[in-house]
């Protein structure tokens, strides 16, 4: 069997029970089985692929095909250029995060901040691509989840080759001090919408989808919260729903946060909230 005619096979699969990104899934879980690129996978369409590599391809399209997302299946996931380690005890960084770390980078330039705090890390994607890129920032991160931090740990150790301070902590019950920007991307999704994804028996952790009855009570409550951690002048960063940043707003200008304002994600929609402690 050729790499062209096993590429076609998987995607036939895949695309027989209605997975979206039938062909590009096949693709990439191919390149990764032969350890190569999706451009020299093309490349070598006429290459005789041997049998391990085939049964080992068809494990993979047989397990995505039962709903496992392909970054947990290859085990990694690219986030601001970086490849991280995910598995089933984190989310899946999503391209939409990019935004909330752009955002932070711009007001930690533009304000000379040096100390970040990140809530509900998870994989660590957003506090490890800011220590990344600024070496110099004084980072710390937490989660309640035990397991997303040992996934934490190891991507801070793969990524930067050192820790980053972390604890677990629900919220800021275990935060002292106080820092130059506090960012977060909490569970914003609502019961019916986790109800729906239960029963299609959706792999990533319920703990960290959702936020409530309606989605945002979690986060309503965390924009109170990081008032008494936030130097003044300091930014709360936080990634939310498109359509719960409305409520989000008027509860931070209820809060007292000046400057507050929305930055959209690549479609055009409301996705990090952000608002100033003082003037």
């Amino acid at each position: 069997m050729t790499i062209k005619e096993a590429l076609n096979q998987g995607y036939q699969q895949l695309e027989k029970n209605r997975i979206e990104t039938s062909y590009l899934d096949a693709s990439v879980l191919l390149s990764h089985v032969l350890n190569c690129s999706r451009e020299k996978l093309i490349a070598n369409f006429t290459d005789e692929i041997h049998d391990d590599c085939r049964d080992d391809f068809q494990k993979l399209i047989q397990r995505r095909i039962q709903g496992i997302p392909v970054s947990y299946l290859r085990q990694k996931k690219e986030f601001y250029s970086l490849e991280f380690f995910v598995d089933n005890r984190v989310l899946v960084p999503r391209p939409d995060t990019e935004i909330l770390v752009d955002l932070a980078f711009k007001l930690i330039d533009e304000k000379g901040f040096s100390s970040v705090h990140d809530l509900c890390t998870g994989s660590g994607c957003i506090p490890i691509s800011l220590k990344k890129n600024r070496p110099n920032l004084d980072i710390s991160a937490s989660d309640i989840s035990p397991q997303a931090l040992e996934v934490f740990e190891i991507n801070c150790r793969k990524i930067l080759g050192q820790d980053i301070p972390h604890f677990q902590s629900d919220f800021t019950q275990k935060l002292k001090g106080k820092f130059h920007m506090i960012t977060a991307n909490p569970p914003y999704l609502s019961q019916a919408d986790v109800d729906n994804m239960a029963e299609k028996h959706w792999p990533e952790p319920f703990l960290a989808l959702l936020g409530g009855i309606r989605g945002d009570e979690m986060t309503l409550s965390l924009i109170h919260l990081v008032k008494e951690h936030l130097a003044p002048g300091g930014y709360f960063l936080c990634e939310s729903d498109p359509r719960l940043m409305e409520s989000l707003l008027a509860e931070m200008r209820k809060a007292g946060y000046t400057g507050v304002d929305v930055a959209a994600d690549l479609a055009g929609r409301g996705r990090v909230v952000y608002g100033r402690l003082g003037l």
